[in-house]
């Protein structure tokens, strides 16, 4: 079971990056590293320590993963747009 789940996500993946529907959405996807510059983290390892420890709440769990920036390895994490905006904003009116 697990494998045929891991076997769908990755044609509709590959779907999505071929320019049908699934693109769209991959689109409005920010990969974990743009968000961790955004917010001023050194790198995306310690954004994630941040997440895992509470500190960045409104982005606790991600909405997705895009493919290895390399084309090797893992999926990266990846949030939605509108998410990140929103966490940025919140950011500097904190100060």
């Amino acid at each position: 079971l697990y494998r045929r789940e891991r076997v769908e996500l990755e044609r509709d993946r590959r779907q999505g990056a071929a320019g049908t529907d699934g693109g769209a959405e991959q689109e409005q996807l920010v990969p974990v590293e743009e968000v961790a510059a955004r917010l001023g983290y050194a790198g995306a390892r310690e954004f994630n320590r941040a997440v895992r420890e509470g500190r960045e709440s409104s982005l606790g769990a991600a909405d997705g993963t895009l493919p290895p920036a390399s084309g090797r390895g893992r999926p990266r994490k990846a949030y939605r747009r509108a998410r990140v905006e929103e966490a940025v904003t919140a950011r500097r009116r904190r100060g």
